[in-house]
């Protein structure tokens, strides 16, 4: 049990940090080619750690289409977060990003033959009150959604990927490895045709003269970041794949995430403390008790 509660732990953390650290880069990575190259950065890292790791295991036994499938959604997944962040509807596009857990919870469900009782069921869907509790504005323009709602489904496919690499009892090391580097390779040939369709656009507008925009070192440092995020996150989530089922696993790990950003903002970042809070914060722990059976099933 107590392992299983230190992988929940090692999986929120950095999950939520990386919300953060999104933040940081979207601004100042407003070409598309920026965008989609960016990844690159943090993937190329990782997929070096987890290749060397493997070789060094020996580790040869995994889930090749699911690692293939995965390295393409997360490479469409941190692109198009980026590109949801610098979006107008930008709580409209927290919102469906946000639940993304469903998919992998739902897919795990009908093809891994995963049967959540009642409870546990119950207590899924009581995150997506939360989000659209906190998130959702009346009054604001919904506009063009196709972006987030890609984010959304290319996370919860990834999720999903991991999650069948870890039932199948394959080696986590070998998958990552394979993962980064599809995700890396997918970013590169991404920014290749981004630059070039920017570079025609160049040539057949009328130059416009951009004042240069430095990027702080906030948002420097948030690459790196994002690499030590994505490798913690996805690896604790690959280790609790075998433990739990999905709707205590992200159930849990979205509630929590949840958690951790109202305390953060409220201490922290002078986020001001409202009833919407408070009935937040504790369905998320509703949420939570609902799962709880999930550390009892070493």
């Amino acid at each position: 049990m107590l392992i299983t509660i230190l992988l929940f732990i090692v999986c929120v953390l950095p999950s939520g940090a990386s919300a953060n650290l999104y933040l940081q880069m979207a601004p100042y990575a407003k070409k598309t080619s920026v965008s989609s190259g960016l990844p690159v950065l943090w993937f190329l890292p990782l997929a070096l750690l987890f290749g060397i790791l493997s070789l060094a295991r020996g580790e040869n036994h995994f889930v090749l289409w699911a690692a293939l499938l995965g390295g393409v959604c997360l490479f469409a997944a941190a692109f198009l977060l980026i590109r949801s962040m610098q979006s107008s509807q930008f709580s409209f596009s927290v919102i469906l990003v946000n639940l993304n857990f469903l998919i992998p919870v739902i897919l795990s469900a009908i093809f891994l033959s995963e049967r959540p009782g009642i409870l546990q069921w119950i207590g899924t869907f009581i995150p997506v009150i939360v989000i659209i509790l906190l998130y959702f504005k009346p009054g604001e323009k919904i506009g063009f959604i196709l972006m987030p709602v890609l984010a959304c489904l290319s996370n919860g496919l990834l999720n999903y990927c991991i999650k069948i690499n870890a039932n199948a009892g394959g080696d986590t090391s070998v998958f990552f490895a394979v993962l980064y580097l599809t995700g890396a390779v997918c970013g590169a040939v991404a920014f290749l045709i981004f630059k070039l369709i920017e570079r025609r656009k160049e040539k057949t507008q009328e130059p416009v003269e951009e004042p240069a925009r430095k990027w702080p070192l906030s948002a420097i440092l948030s690459i790196p970041g994002m690499a030590v995020c994505n490798g913690l996150t996805y690896w604790a989530e690959a280790l609790l794949g075998s433990r739990v089922n999905a709707s205590a696993q992200f159930t849990i790990v979205t509630s929590a995430s949840i958690l951790i950003s109202l305390i953060i903002g409220a201490l922290f970042q002078k986020e001001k403390w409202t009833w919407k809070t408070t009935v937040a914060l504790l369905l998320c722990l509703i949420a939570i008790a609902f799962q709880s059976g999930a550390f009892f099933q070493e």
